[in-house]
């Protein structure tokens, strides 16, 4: 009853088929009697007598029978108990049972009729001819074409559409989607939607300038002279050396500072701790490499060559301030790390001239701190190393 939208019909009835044994009404139908109507009548009594007329109902007549509420909305009838006899012979004229639902009339017989020849004309088609062709023995008719149109429009919302485009350059950072996904990368490029603002990013962008000057500083690269005056040592704020990131850093929240803070501290001891071996040689390198093709571009966060001690001769150093990857971290996300570094890889040894083998690469999270080797990495989606070449000649050949 409370779900009813605009009306409630309320229906009991004295006996059944199945049982005539005369019962009394719910007990609900006669609170509701009680509260809408303001009686409750009781088992010998009712509103109105025998009901002879056997179209009272779907003429409309019991409106005029029935009682009205107290509060001016819905009517009650009643009828009294029947008697021994009216139960064994219904009243002359009624029917002892109704069908429900009505049978058909004329027009649903005729649209049951067509269902049914045309049921027995996709029966009796042979089940290996073209559909067109049928179609086309019926001759050049409006109807024939317009189930020609609906098929083919059928057809077409079955297909998948296909986004072509033609580029001769991809970002590094972008490589890992096309290879994922070449489809929805295209479409990306074709309609590229805005990200959503990040604290993430900021805060990353100000970490990424704070560490390029301090390696600046502790590197021997003339590019260092640019950014630091005399005055301005190792550590110091970026403020004080007049750089841009001083301003971008005052518009960071005290949460972001605190964290900023953090990844300065993690930054240092990962430095004198993992690469105490080895000294910077290349900061935010930018590089153009060929892969499959296709020109790749991007930039190494920086790159540093051993000292001492051993290791790979290069070591190329990916920087990040987020969230480390863990074992639950997904498969798609570890994928993108790796790309990267082999794309670093694959161009820092192509600028040396040397054999790849001799360049390391590794991604160091310093907000866990934590850092991942690009061995390590593979081996966490347990993959064999693909060639980037053959990834993106067969992704471009699709």
């Amino acid at each position: 009853m409370t779900r009813a939208r605009s009306a409630q019909l309320l229906v009991g009835s004295w006996t059944s088929g199945f049982n005539k044994k005369v019962t009394h009404p719910s007990r609900y139908l006669m609170e509701a009697s009680a509260q809408l109507f303001g009686h409750t009548p009781d088992a010998s009594s009712g509103s109105v007598g025998a009901i002879e007329d056997p179209q009272m109902w779907s003429n409309g007549r019991w409106r005029d029978l029935a009682g009205e509420s107290s509060v001016g909305e819905g009517r009650c009838l009643i009828a009294p108990i029947p008697h021994q006899d009216e139960d064994d012979e219904p009243a002359a004229g009624v029917r002892e049972f109704e069908t429900f639902p009505q049978d058909p009339g004329p027009s649903r017989q005729r649209a049951s009729a067509a269902a049914q020849a045309v049921e027995a004309q996709i029966d009796a088609m042979p089940e290996d001819q073209d559909v067109y062709e049928a179609l086309a023995q019926l001759g050049d008719d409006p109807a024939v074409r317009d189930t020609v149109a609906l098929i083919e429009e059928y057809h077409l919302s079955r297909e998948t559409p296909v986004v072509d485009l033609w580029a001769e350059r991809v970002p590094a950072t972008s490589v890992s989607a096309l290879l994922q996904d070449a489809q929805e990368f295209a479409r990306d490029m074709r309609r590229p939607m805005p990200t959503r603002p990040s604290s993430f990013s900021a805060l990353g962008t100000v970490f990424h300038a704070w560490v390029e000057r301090e390696l600046h500083l502790a590197s021997a690269d003339p590019a260092s002279e640019i950014t630091a005056g005399a005055d301005v040592v190792a550590g110091d704020d970026t403020a004080l050396a007049g750089g841009d990131d001083g301003a971008e850093e005052a518009l960071l929240t005290d949460g972001e500072r605190e964290r900023l803070e953090r990844l300065r501290e993690n930054f240092r001891a990962f430095v004198a701790g993992v690469l105490s071996d080895y000294r910077a040689v290349a900061i935010e390198e930018a590089f153009s490499v060929e892969v499959g093709g296709v020109s790749v571009q991007g930039r190494i966060d920086a790159v540093f060559e051993r000292v001492r001690g051993d290791g790979p001769r290069y070591l190329v150093v990916d920087w990040k301030s987020g969230r480390p990857v863990t074992d639950s971290t997904k498969p798609d996300k570890v994928a993108y790390f790796v790309t990267q570094l082999r794309l670093y890889r694959r161009a820092w040894a192509a600028r040396m001239g040397v054999d790849p083998a001799e360049v390391g690469a590794m991604v160091a999270f310093l907000a866990g701190p934590s850092h991942y080797t690009l061995e390590s990495l593979e081996a966490m989606i347990g993959g064999a190393e693909i060639s980037l070449d053959e990834a993106l000649r067969g992704v471009l050949a699709d």
